[in-house]
């Protein structure tokens, strides 16, 4: 993730969480797949293409693999989410902030909103 992020900088980089639910609260990131970034102006948000997602989704699905979960690139700005990220964010889903800080990645938020989430495999 961290390559991503900043080879991306300015602009957000934004990608899914795949892995395996243990059962505790933290599931086992297997693979963080890196996704295009299709929001009209990429320097103040993302946007994933859902054909895309649903690609990594089918792809990593056939490895036994669940959607865990989004990460995203703050760029000059702090992990902590935005409002703009609690209001978009999947109820149940894990989500993790990246800042980028001058084109170095610094350290992670993950975090996640209360609720079941339908994106479950």
């Amino acid at each position: 993730m961290a390559r991503q992020v900043e080879a991306a900088y300015p602009e957000e980089a934004c990608g899914a969480l795949f892995g395996l639910q243990t059962g505790r609260s933290m599931p086992v990131v297997t693979a963080a797949v890196p996704l295009p970034n299709r929001a009209p102006l990429r320097r103040e948000g993302f946007r994933l293409e859902p054909g895309e997602l649903e690609l990594a989704c089918r792809t990593r699905s056939a490895l036994g693999e669940s959607l865990l979960g989004f990460y995203h690139s703050h760029p000059d700005r702090s992990p902590m989410p935005s409002t703009f990220d609690l209001e978009r964010a999947v109820p149940g889903l894990w989500q993790i902030t990246i800042p980028v800080i001058e084109g170095r990645s610094g350290a992670r938020r993950a975090w996640r909103t209360e609720g079941a989430s339908a994106c479950r495999r």
